[in-house]
């Protein structure tokens, strides 16, 4: 059975290390749950000396390519991943994430102390605070 892509999104300008650290940290957790994860944080070797837009290219890019999307903790705060989230929900992308109001009772899944949800439908509410 093919593995699921999922995309990991979330905040990276303006953080110590770009986020580098907490990218990481959830493509372990995500791949031990069984993802093949598309971590932008990989990108270019590590390299933060292009502009942004270079980036964002890259980024969509590799989100088309994703079966889903997991937002992180931080999302909202970053311009590139509600761009990324709403790119995700117009392509009926899977939405996984921890920091949004679940629309169902789907069960979550759980890795230790991760909880991952699943959200089949968001408000536009729920990107705008």
């Amino acid at each position: 059975m093919k593995k699921q892509k999922i995309y990991l999104a979330g905040r990276m300008t303006g953080l110590k290390n770009y986020n580098f650290h907490n990218f990481n940290k959830f493509t372990k957790i995500l791949q031990d749950m069984g993802y093949a994860v598309i971590n932008p944080a990989r990108n270019f070797s590590g390299d933060t000396t292009l502009d942004r837009d270079y980036y964002l290219r890259a980024c969509i890019h590799d989100l088309l390519n994703a079966d889903a999307i997991y937002l992180m903790h931080n999302w909202l705060k970053s311009d590139g991943a509600r761009l990324e989230f709403r790119i995700a929900k117009e392509l009926n992308l899977k939405i996984y994430g921890h920091d949004l109001k679940p629309r169902d009772n789907r069960p979550r899944l759980n890795k230790g102390n991760f909880t991952m949800k699943y959200y089949s439908c968001l408000e536009k509410e729920n990107i705008e605070k």
